[in-house]
């Protein structure tokens, strides 16, 4: 016999009273339910990424992450913890992060600072709009002593900011050499414009090689940033020489202003074509912003002296500057791409593209990538070379030389490889038949002796996570940043041999509570 649920409910009730009214009759005893561990916490959109050496390609530990809109701090990202804490910054741990966007994220682009001891900073402008499809991030930092860079630092001493006497601090690479002259007198300031606190300053200058001086040699086309070219003219800028010039406080913090100009000379090599008495166009890179700025003052070649000629002129803040002559009628008139063929692209690998004019541009691929476009102007006459690495450093496709403006075609091949499956679930403590898929987990890896980046392994379905590109019978090292609330960050050891593995979760689950028992505590863990 059936009962529709009008019916059931009457003769549930009916039995109960009959329970009140005649004690002869037991309750229904409904026995304990184990409860599943939560399900994974929701995020819109996740992004992942690494931090590595431009030169080496090791991953750069404990590098900071700092998210900037219009030049100040915002807690738009979320870290994808069990709450989707809303941070202003975070660290990359082992290289690697991880942050998130959800619809209440009130901003559509983010500028993201990174920065690490012992290593030139970097920011890139994140388009949050298109995220979700471009949502995996490389940044790739040159350590202050790679070979085409030099790194000079001096601490003085001041009084209420006032530089007492004269100071000059003076770096010289290869084929490039800086100078900064600071008058006695000059009050250093922070961004508010306000005398700066302490009773010492470090002043940190960096030159740059304008020319490359050897294969392993760093040059300036490596290291400017992209966004050099003015989209708005037919002109392109093309940079001559550079160097970057930070000071700070004795609390560590910049200063970035002063109440009268420093002056700066940079060498010039011959071999870039300038000219005794020409004025190049000067322009400055805001790491706060992610954007170039013409600046109104002008560099003033001075005469040839050993092979350089210096570049003089005067600045009323810090940054990034490189000097350069303006290309008339040079700008790229078509979209500039890169298409790849051959084999599939795999999530993680790193693509690195040096511009020989317009700076250089580091994105991560996304599993089966089939082109990267590039939105910032560049030189009709430039070209470009490429790699594709993958995080063991295994060249994937690379390109020399080319044509950037147009279309450029990459042809990838993957090193003999295999692919597994790791499967990621929560299961209860004591009962195997109570369990949760995380299907929001952020799943790293890397070979155990690699010192690269890490790859980052896409969700598949039901907490199935693909690892990709693995070497055969090599280990691996597995961090799991789990989505379930309660489940602390962990990491597994796998060895790559073709057969599907798994990263267990034993979460200490609830009880629902019956007329048979009292329910358990609760909590979580692994």
């Amino acid at each position: 016999m059936s009962f529709k649920k009008t019916q059931l409910a009457f003769v549930v009730a009916t039995t109960m009273g009959l329970t009140g009214c005649f004690g002869g009759v037991d309750a229904p005893n409904f026995p304990d339910v184990v409860l599943p561990p939560p399900p994974a916490t929701i995020i819109d959109v996740e992004v992942s990424g690494n931090v590595v050496d431009f030169t080496t390609g090791a991953a750069i530990s404990g590098a900071t992450l700092t998210f900037l809109s219009e030049g100040a701090a915002t807690i738009e990202p979320r870290l994808l913890d069990d709450d989707l804490t809303r941070v202003s910054e975070l660290t990359a741990t082992n290289g690697s992060f991880a942050f998130g966007f959800d619809q209440f994220t009130d901003i559509s682009n983010v500028t993201i600072l990174v920065e690490a001891d012992g290593f030139l900073s970097e920011t890139i402008v994140f388009d949050i709009n298109n995220a979700a499809d471009e949502n995996t991030l490389a940044f790739t930092l040159v350590s202050a002593t790679a070979q085409g860079v030099t790194v000079t630092e001096q601490t003085n001493a001041v009084a209420g900011g006032v530089v007492a006497t004269e100071v000059v601090i003076e770096a010289a690479a290869t084929t490039g050499a800086s100078k900064v002259t600071i008058p006695a007198g000059v009050v250093l300031q922070d961004e508010d414009g306000n005398a700066i606190s302490g009773a010492n300053v470090t002043f940190q200058v960096v030159a740059i090689d304008s020319d490359d001086a050897g294969d392993d040699s760093l040059s300036v086309a490596e290291l400017l940033p992209a966004g050099l070219q003015d989209a708005t003219s037919t002109d392109v800028f093309s940079p001559v020489a550079a160097t970057t010039i930070n000071f700070v406080d004795s609390n560590g913090n910049k200063i970035t202003r002063f109440t009268s100009p420093i002056t700066v000379a940079m060498n010039i090599p011959a071999s870039r074509g300038v000219t005794e008495g020409q004025e190049l166009t000067l322009k400055s890179y805001d790491e706060d912003t992610g954007l170039w700025t013409s600046e109104t003052n002008t560099v003033t070649v001075g005469a040839l002296s050993n092979g350089f000629y210096p570049g003089t002129f005067q600045i009323s803040h810090l940054t990034t500057f490189a000097a350069g002559k303006v290309v008339a009628n040079d700008k790229c008139a078509t979209a500039s791409s890169v298409n790849f063929t051959g084999d599939a692209a795999v999530n993680g690998l790193i693509f690195n593209m040096t511009r020989s004019i317009s700076g250089r541009v580091t994105r991560t691929l996304a599993a089966d990538a089939a082109q990267l476009t590039f939105a910032d102007t560049q030189s009709a006459s430039e070209t470009a070379n490429i790699t594709v690495k993958d995080g063991s450093g295994n060249v994937w496709g690379s390109a020399s030389n080319a044509a950037i403006c147009g279309a450029v075609n990459v042809v990838l091949t993957a090193p003999s490889t295999l692919s597994e499956t790791l499967n990621v679930t929560a299961t209860c403590a004591g009962d195997d038949t109570v369990f949760t898929a995380d299907t929001n987990a952020v799943v790293t890896y890397r070979a155990e002796d690699a010192t690269g980046a890490f790859l980052t392994a896409p969700h598949i379905a039901n907490g199935n996570y693909l690892l990709s590109a693995l070497e055969e019978d090599a280990t691996y090292n597995v961090n799991i940043n789990s989505g379930i609330a309660g489940v602390s960050d962990y990491s597994v050891q796998i060895t790559a041999d073709g057969v599907d593995e798994s990263a267990p979760i034993t979460y200490d689950c609830n009880t629902g509570t019956g007329t048979g028992g009292t329910g358990g505590t609760g909590g979580g863990g692994i």
